[in-house]
């Protein structure tokens, strides 16, 4: 029971990408499960160029300039 209008928060504990309940303190912190963190980092890291990599229509572009 609340008393004196006092407000509290309950931290969610489902997983953000897959929704299964999160048993460990730090997962719930993080809200995402060890293997969906995982996962994410690799999309993440997925999706960041390779350094020198050249996209097709980048390369057609310089080409068509010679």
């Amino acid at each position: 029971m609340i008393d004196n209008g006092e407000i509290f928060v309950l931290r969610a504990r489902i997983c953000k990408r897959c929704g299964r309940i999160l048993t460990k303190a730090e997962s719930v912190e993080r809200g995402l499960g060890c293997q969906c963190a995982k996962k994410e980092k690799a999309a993440e890291t997925e999706k960041t160029p390779i350094p020198g990599q050249v996209d097709v229509y980048e390369w057609l572009k310089s080409n068509e300039s010679n």
